[in-house]
């Protein structure tokens, strides 16, 4: 698990290891949710151990994003209206930015938040509409596929930006470009993060081959359109050219890297183009990443 680490440039090593790693709470509720004999109500009883776990999921569920019609109260309550499948979105949603909180922050910081969880309520409704059975998994690669980034930011904030400056000339991620800048690409980058959190393949293998998902299987192509998704509804990292936004046709997107076992859902430019949608992932920024 070590090995895409060691490839790293050395200050990306350092910036990886000073990351702390998932509290044991976490770990223990996300170990529980893996099990096949799963029970919701210990995950409950693990995160009720930490009362401010317990207190930033409430308010996650209480947010516009997931427009319950009431609000929630108590754990058992989200349980029953969303279902043990979601418990690990809404922890690891309100642990990840808590991990890197630290960290220095700003206007990048918090447009690669935005992007990340644009891309992982995305990822999670192509995923029901394409009839990929698992939409968890959808989220969770989705919300650290360009993690890679988060790291870059924070360790080699100049050549970043540098590089970003001409990265919106092109429908498609310069990957050779950012090696050049930053000595290993955010998909490196991000790999070695998730061996570090112990993530499991579905989410190591999206976050490494989302820019080229073929042959990768259902979850890398479901999270490379809902990337393009994102940049499509306005919630890119990069500064793309309004030429380029045109270009994004995301039924062709799908058309293109879609295995034959997912379905094509046929409204994606009207659900990426929604500004409510926008606006309530900005909020739900504002909300779960500390300064953002």
């Amino acid at each position: 698990m070590d090995a895409a680490l060691d490839q790293l440039p050395l200050a990306l090593r350092a910036e990886i290891d000073e990351i702390p790693t998932l509290p044991a709470v976490v770990s223990a509720c996300l170990d529980e949710l893996h099990d096949p004999n799963s029970n919701a109500q210990r995950v409950a009883d693990l995160m009720l151990a930490d009362v401010g776990l317990t207190a930033r999921a409430l308010r996650l569920v209480n947010s516009s994003i997931f427009a319950l019609s009431r609000e929630v109260t108590s754990l058992s309550h989200a349980i029953a209206l969303l279902g043990s499948a979601r418990l690990e979105e809404i922890i690891l949603s309100v642990t990840l930015p808590q991990l890197f909180g630290k960290g220095p922050s700003g206007p990048l910081v918090k447009r690669i938040w935005e992007h990340s969880f644009a891309t992982a309520f995305m990822a999670r409704e192509i995923a029901v509409r394409a009839g990929w059975p698992r939409p968890a998994d959808a989220y969770v690669a989705g919300l650290m596929h360009d993690m890679g980034l988060m790291v870059a930011a924070r360790c080699l904030p100049a050549p970043i930006h540098d590089f970003l400056k001409n990265a919106g000339h092109d429908p498609a991620w310069n990957l050779a470009a950012e090696h050049d800048a930053l000595g290993a690409d955010h998909t490196e980058i991000g790999l070695a993060l998730a061996d570090h959190w112990g993530f499991p393949e579905v989410v190591r293998e999206s976050i490494h081959h989302h820019h080229a998902p073929a042959d990768h299987g259902n979850a890398v192509a479901i999270i490379h359109v809902a990337d393009r998704c994102a940049e499509s509804g306005g919630l890119a990292i990069r500064k793309i050219d309004p030429e380029v936004v045109e270009e994004l046709d995301l039924t062709t997107c799908c058309h293109e890297v879609f295995p034959s076992s997912l379905s094509i859902p046929d409204d994606l430019d009207l659900l990426a183009g929604s500004a409510d949608w926008a606006s309530q992932v900005r909020a739900l920024v504002r909300e779960l990443v500390p300064n953002g």
